[in-house]
């Protein structure tokens, strides 16, 4: 029999919690690595089909000015993320459900300014590269959506896992519509 006190429990509780969300995260994004390899494997097409190509522009954004309050009302519109961006359109950060919920948990303001909790320097994609490479980031950064950016860091648009799987799936019927013809 072990003792311990409540707050190394506690402690040992939410790092179990943690532990466990975290192996989930990770096996789901290796079902969905696995999931597109195997398109590709029937269809090697796919790496060739580039961001720009399945992206949504312009990006709806949020500015650094925003509110909680705000995000809160762009939210419920029912975008998961939105690219933070200064006056100029130059991302300097990202704001998905993720980042809304934990600002959310700590009950602040409704005044509260998004640049005290969203996501800085979060990773982007270029339009020239491949939709795998999007996936790829996506899957092992847990977003929701990519900020698209030309070379000089303004966003261009956005592109979400379920762009890529409709466009993916769309070359995989049409390889398997010329396969039977």
């Amino acid at each position: 029999m072990i003792t311990l006190r409540r707050d190394d429990f506690e402690r040992l509780a939410l790092i179990d919690a943690k532990v466990r969300q975290d192996l989930q995260t990770a096996s789901a994004a290796l079902k969905g690595y696995e999931g597109l390899m195997a398109r590709m494997k029937n269809n090697p097409n796919i790496a060739s089909i580039s961001v720009s190509e399945v992206m949504t522009s312009p990006a709806e954004t949020l500015s650094t000015n925003s509110s909680l309050a705000e995000a809160i009302g762009r939210f419920e519109g029912g975008r998961p993320s939105y690219p933070v961006v200064d006056e100029s359109g130059r991302l300097i950060g990202y704001c998905g459900r993720k980042e809304l919920f934990g600002a959310l948990r700590e009950l602040p303001s409704l005044g509260t300014l998004i640049d005290n909790f969203m996501r800085k320097d979060p990773p982007v994609i270029l339009a020239d590269q491949s939709i795998i490479d999007a996936v790829f980031i996506m899957l092992r950064e847990e977003m929701e959506m990519l900020p698209v950016v030309s070379s000089d860091g303004h966003v261009i648009g956005v592109v979400s896992p379920l762009d890529v799987i409709r466009r993916a799936s769309e070359s995989l019927g049409d390889h398997t519509n010329r396969a039977k013809a």
